[in-house]
Formats: structure tokens, sequence, C-alpha cells
């Protein structure tokens, strides 16, 4: 590599290095002013009222949206000056709120005291008192009377508030620790290898079970992580059970082929166990964590031991049993498949078209069912055994393309069938287009399976043309390698950015989109972690 490329890319790596750095101490600096600074165990509110009243006070982490908590409430006995506490529980107090009960009178007030355990005490005497807090329509006035402010109450529903941002004083704390946290980061990037990172390196040097690794494919998987997200950020309304069942199709079809090249697999012992052990090491590990996170470290032990079960799924967690239910019965039907129909395919694809068909139209609650989310879960065993058929019809397609259509662009068409497909199946899935007629991958998940079916299909046979450069473009990829963590992570990412957006900046409410782009973003990094330190160490092992 010539030197001068080498020093680019060096420069490079240091600017985005000092600017990750610099991003990293403005974050750290303005979380802890926020979360550490602003947070408050006690206010004393040094008073005397001429009438028998109550004083309240509410305190809100936000700065433009006054969403107040109330905290606590003290009674004042006419005519006695007493200091009263109210405990704040340590919680963030940026701004304040103080109500003076509902009757008429004068409220003098000789001190406001907020303590904290992180810094200096808050004070506020009788002037600042009168130039820092506002008071509402019911409140005639605010002045000052030598050592207190004297406030005359109009008896509705009067209360003043802090002008200001509510914050202690603590060098160490404000200054020093995102200083010493923002080194740790420095050298944490200046050491890390970004080329051998597993969930980078992966990306182009994993090999599937099948024993083929499909690019387009795994950015297929990306795609459908990505719509599910699009489903619960409010984006891609009803796109999520799309997603879903392009999760278990390409299941379906992966976990198939090995066995659609060599049927001999399925009475191999040695395949066969590490067929069992390879789905196992796959799934349970991120899905105990998940489930410990959920509901052990919550005390819920009831729900997380049937969830460790697996006779009960709750939320996300729903299509880990639908996959295990598939992984169990998958030999099964391929011992069936071998023993009868090993010779010829097209009997194999009708066996497979049989059952699946009889899955989604006869396989009810009634007969067996999954339990989740407080109800009866129906079985999804069909949108697998979809992929499983196409495993075959894609293996004959393959042959038969290759012996009878040279002249014929074959690539250039499936690229194009496969897209149009593609757009079809989003918009269809659109809740705000076509629910209403009955028709979206909820209500006709055999119908969106087959045609999921069909879009594998395509990309396998578009080879490197368009189809393939779309679906397995490069940051697909990347998030198809950690789909199955980026899919367990994404609710609780979408919680944590609602909470830090309230928080910190002050708003009511995230936009679908904007919701979808942050919460991507965390997720994927989150995910990479999960992926690299829990994932793979036992798929790999």
């Amino acid at each position: 590599m010539p030197m001068k490329k080498i020093e680019m890319q060096q420069t490079v790596k240091y600017v985005l290095i000092a600017c990750a750095t610099l991003c990293c101490f403005i974050v750290l600096k303005y979380a802890t002013n926020v979360l550490v600074l602003s947070s408050f165990f006690q206010v004393k509110i040094d008073a005397v009222m001429d009438h028998d009243d109550s004083v309240e006070v509410f305190i809100s982490p936000h700065l433009k949206y006054h969403d107040f908590e109330a905290q606590g409430v003290q009674h004042y006995v006419a005519h006695v000056r007493e200091e009263k506490t109210i405990q704040l529980n340590n919680r963030i107090a940026r701004k304040v709120r103080i109500d003076f009960g509902e009757k008429s009178g004068e409220v003098r007030i000789y001190s406001i005291k907020f303590t904290s355990f992180f810094g200096t005490t808050v004070e506020f005497d009788s002037a600042q008192i009168q130039e820092l807090f506002a008071g509402n329509e019911y409140i005639s006035s605010i002045e000052v009377e030598g050592d207190s402010v004297l406030l005359k109450v109009d008896g509705y529903d009067q209360f003043m508030t802090y002008k200001g941002v509510l914050e202690v004083d603590n060098f160490f704390i404000g200054w020093i620790m995102p200083l010493i946290h923002t080194f740790i980061f420095f050298l944490f990037l200046t050491q890390f290898n970004f080329r051998d990172y597993p969930a980078f390196k992966d990306i182009t040097g994993k090999v599937s079970s099948s024993g083929r690794n499909y690019g387009a494919l795994d950015g297929m998987r990306g795609l459908a992580a990505l719509t599910v997200l699009g489903e619960h950020s409010g984006v891609f309304k009803g796109t999520g059970h799309l997603g879903i069942l392009w999760f278990f199709t390409l299941s379906g079809f992966l976990l198939s082929l090995p066995f659609v090249h060599d049927p001999k697999r399925v009475i191999s012992y040695s395949y066969m166990s590490h067929y069992i052990a390879r789905r196992l090491k796959r799934v349970i590990p991120m899905f105990y964590v998940m489930v410990t996170m959920l509901f052990l470290f919550r005390g819920r032990i009831g729900e997380a031991f049937r969830h460790y079960y697996f006779i009960q799924a709750d939320g996300i967690l729903w299509t880990i049993p639908q996959e295990l239910f598939f992984y169990f019965w998958l030999p099964f039907i391929m011992l069936v498949i071998y023993f009868f129909f090993a010779k010829k395919k097209i009997f194999a694809i009708l066996f497979l078209m049989s059952i699946a068909f009889f899955s989604f139209v006869y396989l009810t609650v009634d007969i067996v069912y999954l339990y989740g989310n407080g109800v009866k879960g129906p079985l999804k065993i069909g949108a697998f055994i979809c992929g499983s058929m196409f495993s075959y019809i894609t293996y004959l397609a393959v042959s038969s393309v290759k012996e009878r259509f040279h002249a014929f662009d074959v690539a250039s068409f499936f690229s194009t069938i496969g897209i149009i497909l593609y757009i079809a199946l989003i918009v269809l899935s659109a809740d705000d287009l076509f629910a209403s007629y009955g028709f979206n991958p909820a209500q006709r998940p055999g119908t969106f399976s087959f045609l999921s079916g069909i879009f594998i299909l395509c990309a396998v046979l578009a080879g490197t043309s368009r189809l393939s450069s779309i679906v397995g473009f490069f940051p697909l990829r990347a998030m198809g390698l950690v789909s199955f963590s980026f899919y367990l992570l994404h609710p609780l990412v979408i919680d944590i950015v609602k909470s830090i957006n309230t928080v910190f900046f002050n708003r009511i409410h995230l936009s679908g989109y904007e919701m979808f782009v942050i919460a991507g973003i965390i997720t994927y990094i989150f995910s990479t972690i999960t992926y690299t330190y829990i994932e793979r160490p036992f798929i790999r092992k």
C-alpha cells in the first residue's frame, strides 16, 4: 500500500478519534449536570402564614415542558414561623414549583434550601426568591420586607416556579469525572482494532449452517430486523409481522439447504448432533440473557422460570419458542423426505406445500398453541415450512437455469422481479393501505410467507445483479449479522430513548422517523457487543 495512502488513513483515524472523544466529553458533561448535579434529597422552606394552610413541592427533570410531579406536602399553622422539610428522594429537580394551598391571605418566606448529596446546598434568601421565582396569576404580589419576602395569595391555585435550572456546584464531579471517563474512552478507541472486531469481521467471513453464505439473504435478514423496528417505532405500521415472517422463512430455507444438497445427513448421527447443538447454542444464550434481565433481575421468578422452560414467551420473546418448535420438527420432516422423496425432489416440494397449507389452515390454537402475552398463540411453523419448500425449489431452479437458459439474462430477470416483489410486500403490509380489506401479513400469513419464499428465490437466482447490490448492501448485511440481538434488544432501546428524550431534551414526543434512526443506531451498537461476547462465543465453540 502506498505510503501516502497509509498516512491519509492514519490521519482520518485520528481525526475521527478526536471527534468521538470530544463528543464523548460533551455528552458526559451534560449527563453529569442533569443526572447528578441536579439531584436533591430534600428541600427546607422557612415560612409563616397568616392562616392555616399547606405548602406542596413539585419537581420536574425537564426545562420546557413542566410536567411536575408532587414530592411532598407540609402543613403550616397560622402565625407560627416554621422551617419545614420535604423529602425529594434524590430525584432530578431541574425545575421546581411550590404551591401555597387554596386559601387567601399572606405568606412570608424567609428562605428556601435545596440539599444534595453531590454538592453544596442551593439556598435562596428573600431577595433571590423575589428575583428568581415567578408567581402565577393567583399570586398578586411578591415583595421583599427585611429578611423575608411577602406573597399575597388569592386563594385558588397559587404557586411560584423557579425561573432557572437547579444545579449544585461540585468541580470534581462536574469536570474531573467526565474528563476521567473521556480519557478511558479515548484509550479504548486508540487500542481498539475495528478490522478484527467480530461483529465487523464476520460480515464477509462467516459461514452459515448450510455451508454457503448468501450476502443477499444476510441483507434480507437485516431488512427484516429494520421492518420490525419500523413497526415498533411507528414509521412502518403493519410491516413488523412481515419482518417476522421473513425471519421464519429464512430460517426454514437456510436450515433445510444442507438436507437438500445431501439428504443422507438426516441419518448421520454426527451431523444431527451438530445440528441440535448449533441450533441450541444459536438461540438459548441470548434468549436466557434477555429473560434474566427482563424477569429474574426484576424479581419475577415465576415468569422467569416459565420462560427458561420455554412454556411462556412474553413481549418480543414470543418468536423464540416458535423457532425451537421448528428446530425440533425439521429432522422428522427431513426423515420422511429422505425415505420417501429423496430421488424426486418435486414430490418433496409437494409434501412440504401440503404441510404448510395444513399448518396455516387447520393448525389452530384449539389443536396446539404456544402461550405468551396472556393469550394462546397460534403456531407459525407454516412460515418455516414455506422456507423449507423454497430451498428445494431454489435447488431445482438453479440447476434448470444452468441447463436451459444460457443466452437469457436470468439474473436481471429475477433481480427485477425481486425488487418489484420487495416493494409490493412492504406496500401490502402497511396498515394504512390494505388493513381494512383484511390483506396483511397478520391476517394472511400463508400468502405472505409464500411471497417471501419467492423473494428468497429471486435473491439467490439474481446472483450479483442489482437486487443483490440492493438487498446485499453492506450496511444491511452488517445489520443481518447481528439481527438476532437487534431483534431482542430494540424494544428496550426504544424505551431508553424515550426516557433520555424526556429527561435530556425536554421533548414530549419523538416522531417515528426520529425514533427509527436514533433507536436503530443505538440498538446496532449494543447488538455488536452482545453478538461478539454472548452469541458468537457459543456459536464458534
